[in-house]
């Protein structure tokens, strides 16, 4: 609702995503070989566009509330890279009862590293927590939580079916406004440099659909709900 209301956002509304994992999209993502020539075995061997601008002396951020960047930032200097799934980096950790982070967390303190990088090129990757399961009840905090009652287990096959749509949406509520608040902060900076973002999900996910749940299932025959992937 609240992407709905910021003039322009463009959405692509005909995407799939390189498989249906985050260790084998994310990597597909950066890499220069499309998604029919990929090959997760061999691509930490070659470069990737990270690679490439770092050489090219664009200054790179990548702030991790997952897992991490599965390989994609290996080559670049460590202090590129920053792990906010803990309270160490993410000062938004105890809005909840589950100790989770927030993906919000990794927009704090973003102004220092651009005026450390005062007139140069840059790009900052935010990978979020997002909607990952199974406890997508864990994902938002109590104001998302509109669409009742949830699914609050992770056993989801137990729960009934409009419960674990409800968890998955308050989550989709957290995440537009994750991403709401990054595009006014980079309105922020939009006097000084030319900005931009781009917002795609790394696999899509399976809520019960023909009994199947998650994600993760070899892409020969997985279920588009799990490769059809929101980007704008």
């Amino acid at each position: 609702p609240q992407l709905a209301k910021i003039d322009g956002v463009t959405n692509f509304s005909n995407v799939t995503s390189c498989g249906t994992s985050t260790a084998y999209s994310v990597p597909c993502m950066f890499s220069y070989l499309g998604a029919d020539e990929y090959d997760v075995d061999t691509a930490k061997y070659q470069e990737n566009v990270l690679d490439t601008l770092d050489r090219l002396g664009v200054s790179i951020l990548w702030r991790d509330n997952n897992s991490d960047s599965k390989g994609v930032m290996d080559k670049l200097p460590k202090a590129q890279f920053a792990d906010y799934k803990s309270a160490t980096n993410n000062a938004i950790c105890n809005t909840n009862p589950y100790n989770e982070c927030r993906d919000v967390g990794m927009l704090v303190g973003l102004d220092d590293f651009v005026a450390a990088n005062n007139g140069k090129d840059m790009l900052i990757m935010l990978h979020q927590m997002g909607n990952h399961g199974p406890a997508y009840f864990k994902r938002y905090d109590e104001k998302f939580a509109k669409f009742t009652p949830v699914c609050e287990g992770n056993e989801l096959a137990k729960c009934e079916h409009q419960s674990l749509i409800n968890a998955y949406d308050n989550a989709l509520l957290a995440t537009d406004d994750f991403i709401a608040q990054s595009i006014q902060w980079l309105q922020t900076h939009s006097n000084a440099y030319d900005v931009s973002m781009l917002y795609v999900s790394d696999h899509g996910e399976s809520l019960g659909e023909n009994g199947v749940y998650l994600h993760g299932m070899p892409n020969a025959f997985a279920p588009k709900e799990q490769r059809s992937v929101p980007a704008f």
